[in-house]
């Protein structure tokens, strides 16, 4: 019994870690003029450039039309471009422009001073242990999904 209500804090908290990061960015969204699908969007592309308008609506959750108005959104704010497929032209790749990458690396750089510096008030060992523990809950999250699919 005690283990199930550990494990239902620990659910709790992590909602309550995700929305507080998600609450930190939007307070400070006006120093990019991104909303928060917007920076989910630019992340996936920079860690996945040239993915096809395809990939990029299966990564985001959203239908093809849908992407392309994302898209269409993140192309006009030059953060994004788009690029025909030289061997199939009804192929379309999303590259991150060169202006979207700083903007991604300007804000997760303020982002991580933001967890730097929570993580500071933890003595070193604490970190170390939350370092493993969460390395092994992402490895185990990781292989629950893929079962479930």
């Amino acid at each position: 019994m005690e283990k199930d209500n550990v494990i239902t804090e620990l659910i709790a908290l992590i909602h309550d870690v995700g929305r507080s990061m998600r609450q930190g960015f939007l307070r400070r969204k006006s120093t990019c003029g991104a909303n928060i699908l917007q920076w989910h969007a630019l992340s996936l592309l920079v860690e996945h450039s040239g993915m096809t308008m395809k990939e990029f609506a299966d990564a985001m959750f959203i239908t093809p039309p849908s992407a392309t108005t994302f898209a269409d959104r993140l192309t006009k704010l030059r953060w994004t471009e788009r690029r025909v497929d030289p061997k199939n032209r009804k192929l379309v790749h999303l590259f991150v422009t060169p202006a979207g990458r700083r903007i991604f690396e300007r804000e997760r750089a303020k982002m991580s001073t933001v967890v730097r510096q929570s993580l500071r008030h933890c003595p070193l060992a604490d970190q170390r242990h939350l370092l493993r523990i969460l390395k092994r809950f992402h490895e185990n999250l990781h292989v629950s999904l893929t079962q479930q699919s």
